[in-house]
């Protein structure tokens, strides 16, 4: 069957997006959904039987690939969702699911873990709401009743342990949710390439809730930091979304950062990049396109690690380049084609270099 999602709903959110997903009930993301919330599936993972053997997974005979959301009712009313789970190929996926609650706010949901679903008495919040264990690709969730503020926790689960997409909608019911405690911008890229003449630095979003604009920043010693820039945002979107920025003011060695501000004012820092120029490049990849290989050239001796993720920002590779000058890296196991990240780490653990790389 599907993959293993708990969502925690804390009061219904009326936005759509893309999210990561937790693998164990104290890490459940938040979401929220009026149109189309879609999230890479799990493969892989263990079931929650084994990891959390206390819940009551009531109809759900296995619980592979598990990933937990939470979710806060915004207006009291019922509600109606759809579950879908597709392969890459668009190909439908045996999905299932587990709905608990209500809880009265998130803590009280996180204190379940391990316990959800074994209420004794009708009163008791950890109530299995609805359940589902078929071999559909779709699978359809309600709840009833939901009252402003109430949580609740959902398991999806991903039966054939195939690589896909899910999708979560409400499509229907009185009631919302509460968009509110999800983060405005999900960043799942930055990154900043040194060409002698210029520093080129590119970022990406997979999600966005009334972005107004980033900012970016540059400083010497990765304490004091100074605006260079200013990139407008795109709103609300649940799409992909690329930037880039070129600082024709090159430094030896800088530190850059990204600072994201709403419509509303409201603002948030990401974390910052190193970025160290010299005249010779430290470090240069090919081909690219790549087939099975790839060889890595360093002009500067020193140790390195090698980190290469997918377009999510998923680490699909990792190595570590001792003092070695040309090293040929085999990337056979890469199975999926199209773009990935090439990243280079110093001995102190700071990003120097990153490459866009296509698998042919």
């Amino acid at each position: 069957m599907g993959k293993s999602i708990y969502i925690l709903l804390l009061s219904l959110f009326t936005c759509s997006f893309s999210y990561g997903q937790g693998v164990s009930c104290a890490s459940a993301d938040p979401f929220c959904t009026s149109t189309a919330l879609s999230f890479p599936n799990n493969t892989g993972v263990a079931d929650a039987e084994t990891t959390e053997p206390g819940n009551d997974y009531d109809c759900l005979d296995t619980s592979p690939n598990p990933a937990w959301y939470y979710m806060e009712i915004g207006t009291s009313g019922n509600l109606i969702f759809d579950i879908e789970q597709t392969s890459a190929a668009g190909s439908g996926l045996d999905v299932d699911f587990i709905l608990y609650g209500p809880y009265n706010d998130l803590t009280q949901a996180l204190n379940y873990c391990g316990d959800h679903g074994n209420a004794n008495t009708a009163a008791d919040p950890n109530q299995v709401v609805d359940c589902s264990y078929s071999t559909s690709a779709q699978e359809t969730a309600n709840i009833g009743s939901a009252t402003t503020g109430d949580v609740y926790l959902m398991l999806i689960t991903n039966f054939s342990n195939q690589a896909g997409t899910i999708t979560f909608e409400q499509t229907g019911g009185s009631g919302s949710t509460n968009c509110g405690i999800v983060l405005p911008v999900e960043l799942i890229s930055f990154y900043g390439d040194c060409n002698n003449d210029f520093v080129q630095l590119e970022w990406s979003t997979s999600t966005e809730i009334n972005n107004a604009y980033f900012t970016i920043e540059r400083s010497l010693d990765a304490v004091n930091y100074t605006p260079i820039a200013t990139i407008n945002g795109n709103g609300s979107t649940n799409n992909l979304s690329s930037y880039s920025y070129i600082d024709n003011n090159v430094l030896k060695q800088a530190y850059y950062r990204l600072k994201q501000t709403d419509f509303n004012g409201d603002y948030k820092y990401f974390s910052s990049i190193f970025i160290e120029c010299e005249s010779d490049p430290v470090f240069s990849l090919y081909p690219n396109p790549f087939k099975e290989e790839i060889t890595i050239t360093v002009t500067k001796p020193g140790n390195y690690k090698l980190k290469i993720e997918d377009y999510l920002g998923r680490n699909v590779f990792s190595k570590t380049l001792e003092r070695s000058l040309l090293q040929k890296i085999s990337l056979r196991n890469l199975q999926t084609q199209g773009m990935y990240f090439a990243s280079l780490y110093n001995q102190d653990g700071k990003l120097i270099f990153v490459e866009k790389i296509f698998k042919q």
